[in-house]
């Protein structure tokens, strides 16, 4: 159960793994970046998105494969974003923002309402019992940081 949201460049995500029983039973990070720039996170079976994560920092010559309740959402360079619904792959047309998970419904409303990216992950985890934990996120283009100027 999890929020992954994609909005003006920012790839926002909780950290909380809830297990079948609705119990939380651990956290942890959903969301990743390719070698090649890309950015994607995984909600579903916390081995599923271990394995989704792994695939995208590596070079994708394989196709994605899984076996399990999953769904991805991957973001390329250009900003095209694909859905992964468990080894099926849907090519989304451009929109201002997406989102999958449980929370999914409560951050499309949010950012429907103006919310960032992080600002949708923090309503869908004050609303859905499904969403937790802490808010990680990740910049399509991250900028690069000045280096520091030593002067004589």
């Amino acid at each position: 159960m999890t929020i992954i949201v994609f909005r003006e460049g920012v790839l926002a995500a909780d950290t909380q793994l809830t297990g079948s029983a609705g119990f939380i039973t651990q956290s942890m990070m959903k969301i990743g970046r390719g070698t090649d720039g890309c950015i994607g996170g995984g909600a579903g079976d916390g081995t599923n998105v271990q394995l989704f994560l792994n695939w995208i920092s590596e070079p994708r010559e394989a196709e994605w494969a899984v076996e399990g309740s999953f769904c991805g959402m991957l973001v390329m360079p250009n900003s095209s974003v694909w859905l992964y619904e468990d080894t099926d792959l849907i090519k989304l047309r451009k929109q201002p923002f997406y989102a999958v998970g449980a929370g999914a419904p409560i951050a499309m409303g949010a950012m429907e309402q103006g919310a960032t990216a992080r600002e949708a992950v923090k309503i869908a985890m004050k609303y859905s019992t499904s969403c937790g934990g802490q808010i990680t996120t990740l910049d399509l283009h991250p900028k690069k940081k000045a280096k520091a100027k030593v002067s004589g």
